[in-house]
Protein backbone atom coordinates (compact mmCIF):
# COMPACT_ATOMS: atom_id res chain seq x y z
CA UNK A 1 0.00 0.00 0.00
CA UNK A 2 1.01 3.58 -0.32
CA UNK A 3 0.20 6.90 1.26
CA UNK A 4 -3.02 8.68 0.39
CA UNK A 5 -3.50 12.44 0.42
CA UNK A 6 -7.08 13.58 0.97
CA UNK A 7 -8.21 17.20 0.84
CA UNK A 8 -11.60 18.89 1.11
CA UNK A 9 -14.14 18.24 -0.33
CA UNK A 10 -12.98 14.66 -1.02
CA UNK A 11 -14.75 11.93 0.91
CA UNK A 12 -12.84 10.55 3.89
CA UNK A 13 -12.00 6.87 3.38
CA UNK A 14 -13.47 4.28 5.72
CA UNK A 15 -10.51 2.05 6.48
CA UNK A 16 -8.34 1.03 9.41
CA UNK A 17 -5.11 2.67 8.24
CA UNK A 18 -3.30 5.16 10.45
CA UNK A 19 -4.49 8.69 9.68
CA UNK A 20 -2.94 12.10 10.24
CA UNK A 21 -4.75 15.41 9.86
CA UNK A 22 -2.45 18.24 8.88
CA UNK A 23 -3.84 21.74 9.40
CA UNK A 24 -2.42 24.82 7.65
CA UNK A 25 0.68 23.11 6.32
CA UNK A 26 2.73 25.06 3.84
CA UNK A 27 2.57 23.49 0.40
CA UNK A 28 6.34 23.06 0.20
CA UNK A 29 6.18 21.07 3.45
CA UNK A 30 3.53 18.80 1.94
CA UNK A 31 5.68 18.34 -1.17
CA UNK A 32 8.49 17.12 1.10
CA UNK A 33 6.09 14.62 2.70
CA UNK A 34 5.01 13.43 -0.76
CA UNK A 35 8.63 12.87 -1.80
CA UNK A 36 9.24 10.85 1.36
CA UNK A 37 6.16 8.76 0.60
CA UNK A 38 7.41 8.10 -2.93
CA UNK A 39 10.74 6.79 -1.64
CA UNK A 40 9.54 4.81 1.38
CA UNK A 41 6.67 2.46 2.09
CA UNK A 42 4.44 4.87 4.02
CA UNK A 43 1.05 3.39 4.83
CA UNK A 44 -0.68 6.49 6.10
CA UNK A 45 -3.70 8.51 5.07
CA UNK A 46 -2.97 12.24 5.18
CA UNK A 47 -5.99 14.50 5.57
CA UNK A 48 -4.86 17.96 4.56
CA UNK A 49 -6.69 21.14 5.56
CA UNK A 50 -4.48 23.56 3.69
CA UNK A 51 -3.94 27.30 3.94
CA UNK A 52 -6.81 28.05 1.55
CA UNK A 53 -9.24 25.36 2.77
CA UNK A 54 -12.63 26.58 3.99
CA UNK A 55 -14.78 23.47 4.47
CA UNK A 56 -15.03 23.37 8.28
CA UNK A 57 -17.55 20.50 8.14
CA UNK A 58 -14.96 18.38 6.36
CA UNK A 59 -12.37 19.44 8.94
CA UNK A 60 -14.63 18.47 11.83
CA UNK A 61 -15.22 15.02 10.31
CA UNK A 62 -11.51 14.58 9.64
CA UNK A 63 -10.55 15.60 13.19
CA UNK A 64 -12.89 12.95 14.54
CA UNK A 65 -11.48 10.24 12.29
CA UNK A 66 -7.74 10.60 12.91
CA UNK A 67 -5.36 9.58 15.65
CA UNK A 68 -3.13 12.63 15.40
CA UNK A 69 -3.64 16.23 14.31
CA UNK A 70 -0.58 18.23 13.23
CA UNK A 71 -1.07 22.00 13.38
CA UNK A 72 1.24 24.57 11.83
CA UNK A 73 1.84 27.15 14.58
CA UNK A 74 4.80 28.94 13.05
CA UNK A 75 5.00 32.61 13.98
CA UNK A 76 4.76 33.73 10.35
CA UNK A 77 1.22 32.40 9.87
CA UNK A 78 -2.09 33.60 11.21
CA UNK A 79 -4.23 31.53 8.85
CA UNK A 80 -7.07 29.58 10.47
CA UNK A 81 -6.25 31.06 13.88
CA UNK A 82 -9.67 30.36 15.42
CA UNK A 83 -9.77 26.83 14.04
CA UNK A 84 -6.28 26.07 15.30
CA UNK A 85 -7.14 27.45 18.72
CA UNK A 86 -10.17 25.15 18.99
CA UNK A 87 -8.30 22.09 17.71
CA UNK A 88 -5.39 22.90 20.02
CA UNK A 89 -7.57 21.90 22.98
CA UNK A 90 -7.67 18.28 21.82
CA UNK A 91 -5.30 15.66 23.26
CA UNK A 92 -4.45 14.34 19.79
CA UNK A 93 -2.80 17.60 18.65
CA UNK A 94 0.89 18.02 17.92
CA UNK A 95 1.94 21.63 17.43
CA UNK A 96 4.54 22.33 14.74
CA UNK A 97 6.91 25.26 14.38
CA UNK A 98 6.27 27.26 17.56
CA UNK A 99 9.30 28.17 19.66
CA UNK A 100 9.18 25.22 22.09
CA UNK A 101 7.73 22.62 19.72
CA UNK A 102 9.82 19.47 19.20
CA UNK A 103 8.87 19.37 15.49
CA UNK A 104 9.04 22.17 12.94
CA UNK A 105 7.37 20.59 9.92
CA UNK A 106 5.05 17.66 9.24
CA UNK A 107 8.03 15.83 7.73
CA UNK A 108 9.90 16.02 11.05
CA UNK A 109 7.01 14.31 12.84
CA UNK A 110 6.46 11.70 10.14
CA UNK A 111 10.14 10.72 9.99
CA UNK A 112 10.08 10.28 13.78
CA UNK A 113 7.07 7.94 13.73
CA UNK A 114 8.56 5.95 10.84
CA UNK A 115 11.80 5.49 12.81
CA UNK A 116 9.83 4.27 15.84
CA UNK A 117 8.01 1.81 13.61
CA UNK A 118 11.35 0.43 12.38
CA UNK A 119 12.71 -0.07 15.91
Amino acid sequence: MSAKFITPPNKLPDNDRRKLLIVDADWHDMEAVAVLCMTRNVNLDFYIFGPTSIDTGWLENAAGAVGTILINNKEDTDRHAEIKEELGKLDSVVSLGAVNDPFVTPLDYIVTILKKKED
